[in-house]
């Protein structure tokens, strides 16, 4: 009875393993197979991003990659500069948060803020996708250190309500948005 165990327990355990090995080759075969796939949609997403953060674009410039960062110039029909976007990232509660954040062409304000992709708690730190979250971030000096707090008090100058049992999610938000400020300001100098 004894032998008829470890013989169990070894079929078992190679059984598992060869599951695992072909389910691994699998995995790899399909990652590699959809990879152009994939980085396209990403593409695609970030331009439809930047024309919901730079208004009256018809052509973007970029992206110009520098370290965590890229960033975009929008121009208008006439080849004028319409703003710029900056995408960048921080980590919220569950992974990281990729936001885009669109400039006016003075490089003063926000226009907007687009969360491109992130794995935030679905209902909870996926509301940072909500109209009532990205306005607070809208029309805001490009420069200012946004300060998440907790709603129930009046919010001062540079502070954003965070969302509700999604305070880390929202923080990254705010942190994501004054990493891209950081680096306008320093464009301009």
């Amino acid at each position: 009875m004894e032998n008829k165990k470890k013989y169990v327990s070894f079929s078992a355990a190679i059984s598992i393993t060869l599951t695992a090995l072909v389910s691994g080759f699998a995995l790899s075969f399909l990652n590699d197979a959809l990879a152009d796939d994939i980085e396209a949609n990403q593409i695609k997403a970030t331009m439809e991003a930047i024309s919901i953060v730079i208004p009256d674009v018809t052509e973007v410039e970029g992206p110009i990659e520098a370290e965590d960062i890229s960033f975009y110039k929008g121009l208008n029909a006439s080849g004028e500069v319409v703003g710029y976007a900056v995408k960048t990232f921080d980590v919220g509660y569950s992974g990281d948060v990729n936001i885009l954040v669109g400039y006016d062409k003075t490089l003063e304000f926000i226009t907007a803020i687009v969360p491109l992709d992130h794995t935030e708690t679905p209902n909870i730190g996926s509301k940072i996708s909500d109209d009532e979250f990205k306005n607070q971030f809208n029309n805001a000096e490009g420069f200012l250190d946004f300060v998440v707090v907790r709603k129930g008090g009046d919010i001062h100058y540079g502070e954003i309500n965070a969302i509700t049992g999604a305070t880390i999610s929202s923080r990254a938000v705010a942190n994501a948005v004054n990493k891209a400020g950081v680096y306008i300001k320093n464009i301009e100098e």
